[in-house]
């Protein structure tokens, strides 16, 4: 069983604290038996949206539905959802909340500016990329050595 991460909240009248469970990954929104996301209201379509999501946040996107949605009260058809924001299919109205966008929100707002998510990076493009970038030992070592035969001389010698 994968981890949720994410939520909707529904916040209607009619719908009021029902909550929808999210992994990462793409899932559809809509009235229709065949929705990952079962949303019982008229103002939905079968297949509504694509919502998906990410360590980072969430992208929702509309899926050629009849009466499309709003996030934040902007009437969109693709857009980047944080935690907070606020999505109406109509009158149904939803919370989004995601854990990862949430503490990286509050990081940023008290001035932390530094919290990078690592991106996931094929093997192969991961070992060539470390092995380019690596600093190389070639010039403590040589000052090693030479440190180390100066040392010698200046005993056997000196």
């Amino acid at each position: 069983m994968s981890e949720f991460v994410a939520r909707l909240i529904e916040v209607s009248e009619d719908q009021r604290g029902r909550v929808h469970e999210l992994s990462l990954g793409a899932h559809v929104l809509g009235r229709g038996a065949g929705a990952d996301v079962v949303l019982d209201h008229s103002d939905v379509s079968r297949r509504h949206a694509e919502l998906t999501i990410t360590p980072e946040g969430a992208t929702i996107r509309d899926l050629g539905s009849k009466n499309g949605f709003m996030v934040d009260g902007h009437k969109v058809s693709q857009v980047s959802l944080t935690h907070g924001s606020r999505v109406a299919f109509g009158e149904l109205l939803l919370t989004f909340e995601h854990r990862g966008a949430r503490v990286d929100r509050l990081l940023a707002r008290s001035g932390e500016l530094t919290v990078r998510r690592p991106k996931p990076a094929s093997l192969g493009a991961t070992s060539v990329a470390s092995v380019q970038s690596a600093p190389s030992l070639l010039v403590p070592l040589v000052a090693t050595v030479t440190f180390t035969l100066l040392l010698t001389a200046l005993l056997v010698l000196g």
